[in-house]
């Protein structure tokens, strides 16, 4: 090899594990931008990407990471959406199951919510719904596993974690969330 292939090949390995570390430094300081939400614990250290974007005056925040069930980490997103003005009104919580039901009502499909429980998160509370089937057309069918959280407090926005469509939970695994709600925290309003 000749000095310039050396130099190029270096340049290249360090501009390639200074970019990591860039993405890192993202992740860590997008953490505190989401909706009113921040990420910590295992779900931040297992944080592979936080893509945000805002447009018509909504911010989207796809959080990809894994949920710990013990025996294994499953591939997960998080994703909390907002308006990016201040509300004019407070909004009253909602229970997750009502949620749900209010988003699929009108249509011909609908999700059935096999379970909703009260879920604490690191300093707020929420109920979190499971899906993982639809019903319509007088059949029901097997989805991703799909979870809303719906925290008790004035205007934080409920946010769904959705599994990785070719892990699907088992009974056990899906009582696991706890883990990654654990994690999250409602950043305090100034």
């Amino acid at each position: 090899m000749n000095k310039k292939t050396i130099l190029a090949t270096i340049a290249i390995a360090l501009n390639s594990a200074a970019s990591g570390g860039e993405s890192q430094s993202a992740i860590k300081s997008e953490k505190n931008h989401l909706c009113g939400y921040s990420i910590s614990g295992n779900t931040l250290k297992n944080t592979k990407i936080i893509e945000s974007k805002t447009s018509n005056g909504v911010q989207t925040n796809k959080i990809t990471t894994t949920m710990e069930t013990g025996k294994k980490n499953i591939p997960a997103s998080i994703n909390i959406s907002c308006y990016t003005a201040p509300p004019l009104t407070t909004e009253e919580p909602t229970r997750a199951k009502l949620e749900i039901e209010k988003e699929d009502s009108g249509g011909r499909y609908y999700r059935v919510v096999n379970w909703e429980k009260e879920v604490h998160g690191n300093n707020w509370v929420a109920t979190v719904a499971y899906v993982n089937s639809i019903f319509g057309d007088g059949h029901k069918s097997a989805v991703p596993d799909q979870f809303l959280a719906c925290p008790k407090a004035s205007n934080n926005p409920c946010f769904y974690v959705n599994i990785d469509p070719s892990t699907p939970l088992s009974k056990r695994e899906s009582m696991q969330i706890k883990n990654l709600i654990k994690d999250i925290s409602i950043t305090p309003q100034p």
